[in-house]
């Protein structure tokens, strides 16, 4: 087999301009712009002497501390799809060990007990990547071999994804925020979205022919759509309205949520008939997805600039959602009216934009 070459892909954040809590409705839209910080995703082959049998992706991400994982595989043959487990590298020896292992010895004689080795993993596992992985992977092996290659993963993150101190002076395209992820204050612009998207194709290039999957086609960037849903709903454990990762795929869009129950009755990783589920649900074979996402009505005049402020303190959105759709259906009549209101007008902003975008074009520059 031929080497694979190394495979880069990055994927936007997004802001939701218009459309805050309408979008969890398919009856309302969000308006949604694409932004120019990105996730970025690099891919190669981990080389292997002749003879040597690896079944192992590493992922790193050099801007936070600790941020290293290790992740061991194998095809389930019940159609489950990918199985996955974190390894750690214990001792001074650099053994990897699968902590799905009942029990984990690491230097001479030195036992770690389930109950030590479920609060070490807590700490360091990122289900976004682990499930991200998970989905390509099932899906790969189910178009084409679940014979799948080393490979090591590098993942970077433009510095808006995360607050900077004002008094930090650094020019670098990719900062150094010196703690681990978890501490890490995130500003809002759909980091776990464009991380999933951007693994996902990434992986899906690395080790799909062309002929099999493009990314840059349209139907290549359905499935990705698709897929990359998919496995961020799973990492969530709930099914979201979805925008962001529709962003993450198309960039600034006028959306339109997809049913909930195309995802909600899915079968979890593992469970005979997963793989093959996985792929008609990528596919669309049944033609169920209704997501619509349409670019042709999404403008942004010349000169426009969205300013957003960093304040370094998330909002606790699931918290804030639950209260206002509580608020909703105790008062449905004076709610549903006040949904069809804020869609109108958010509808006359993208209408506005766009007679404002066009007509920016139609004008004869003016070097006066």
């Amino acid at each position: 087999m031929a080497d694979r070459q190394p495979v880069a892909v990055s994927a936007p954040g997004k802001v939701l301009l218009a459309g805050g809590y309408l979008v969890l409705d398919r009856k309302h839209t969000g308006l949604v712009f694409g932004l120019d910080a990105r996730i970025h995703c690099i891919v190669q082959e981990i080389s292997t002497s002749s003879g040597v049998v690896l079944s192992e992706i590493s992922v790193q991400s050099p801007q936070f501390e600790n941020a290293v994982w290790h992740y061991g595989y194998r095809w389930d043959g019940r159609d489950g799809g990918m199985h996955m487990s974190e390894l750690r590298r214990w001792g001074s020896f650099g053994l990897l060990v699968s902590i799905a292992s009942q029990y984990v010895y690491h230097r001479a004689f030195t036992y770690t007990s389930p109950a030590h080795r479920d609060a070490d993993l807590a700490l360091s596992r990122n289900l976004f990547i682990e499930t991200a992985l998970c989905y390509a992977l099932s899906y790969i092996g189910s178009v084409s071999s679940p014979i799948i290659a080393p490979a090591s993963i590098t993942i970077l993150a433009d510095n808006d994804y995360y607050s900077t101190p004002a008094d930090l002076e650094s020019t670098d395209r990719f900062h150094n925020f010196g703690v681990p992820i978890s501490k890490a204050h995130k500003t809002g612009l759909g980091s776990s979205a464009a991380l999933v998207t951007t693994l996902t194709a990434a992986v899906l290039t690395h080790y799909l022919p062309t002929a099999l999957l493009d990314i840059r086609s349209d139907i290549g960037k359905r499935r990705l759509h698709n897929l990359a849903q998919a496995a961020h709903c799973a990492a969530q454990g709930k099914v979201g309205s979805g925008f962001d990762v529709a962003s993450a795929v198309y960039g600034s869009c006028l959306y339109k949520r997809f049913s909930p129950d195309i995802l909600s009755s899915h079968a979890e990783p593992g469970a005979p008939g997963f793989a093959s589920q996985l792929r008609a649900t990528v596919d669309d074979t049944d033609s169920k997805w209704d997501t619509e996402i349409t670019k042709a009505k999404v403008k942004v005049p010349e000169g426009l600039r969205l300013v957003m402020c960093d304040v370094s303190v998330g909002s606790q959105t699931p918290g804030m959602v639950k209260q206002v759709l509580a608020w909703r259906k105790a008062n449905q009549e004076e709610a549903d009216w006040l949904w069809d209101d804020l869609q109108a007008s958010n509808d006359a902003l993208a209408k506005e934009l766009t007679v404002l975008a066009e007509a920016d074009a139609k004008a004869a520059p003016d070097y006066s």
